[in-house]
């Protein structure tokens, strides 16, 4: 997620890249499946609802809380552990 929004030019694009690159190895997969989509799902919503804004890309409260609220809030949860089974 972090490669759309990553810094690819500049002064600190050496060190941006490499933190990138460690974060990328660090990272575990099962952590990776389950934040790189609402990443994608957060970029679609900021290009969908803010496409006339300067900078529909920038993460403000603003944004964030207007993904959470229409795009997350009422979906069902994933039921995990004993409460699956009962």
């Amino acid at each position: 997620m972090l490669s759309v929004m990553a810094f690819t030019s500049g002064s600190f694009s050496v060190q941006a890249q490499r933190i990138l690159d460690h974060e990328e190895q660090l990272t575990r997969r099962n952590t990776r499946l389950a934040y790189d989509h609402k990443g994608e799902e957060f970029v679609a919503f900021c290009n969908e609802m803010y496409a006339n804004n300067d900078f529909p890309m920038t993460v403000t409260e603003e944004k964030v809380f207007g993904f959470y609220i229409i795009k997350l809030t009422g979906r069902p949860e994933n039921v995990v552990g004993r409460d699956a089974i009962s």
